[in-house]
């Protein structure tokens, strides 16, 4: 992790993957692209998972392109919220996310395009 000496070093890590790809729902006029993301928030000092988070969905649109990119503006707008909340909970002692296996259910295993994300909190 790429943290400034100078400052304070993270306490949670965010890491997670994400999946899209398009799906034949044979209308003739939308595109649908699927998504599903898998996220752990995770206490950097223990490795302890502290939370974990997963989601998915389906959005349409005139083209696959203009679907894709309605599918990341969904998946920003949730996932955003949720693992703030998440982070929160977990910083203020509210309530601690249930603790899953590194092995998320959420997202297909099969070999489908995706795009690994990591963000130190």
């Amino acid at each position: 992790m790429g943290s400034d000496p100078n400052g304070p070093s993270p306490e949670l890590l965010v890491r997670g993957v994400v999946r899209v790809w398009p799906i034949d729902v044979r209308d003739p006029q939308f595109k649908f692209v699927r998504w599903c993301s898998d996220f752990e928030v995770v206490d950097v000092a223990s490795q302890r998972v502290v939370g974990a988070l997963s989601k998915g969905g389906k959005e349409g649109h005139l083209s696959e392109r203009e679907a894709t990119a309605k599918v990341v503006r969904v998946m920003q707008h949730e996932f955003s919220a949720d693992v703030a909340k998440a982070i929160a909970a977990h910083v203020y002692g509210e309530a601690e996310l249930p603790a899953l296996s590194s092995q998320l259910a959420g997202c297909p295993r099969d070999g489908q395009v995706s795009m690994p994300a990591s963000a130190p909190h």
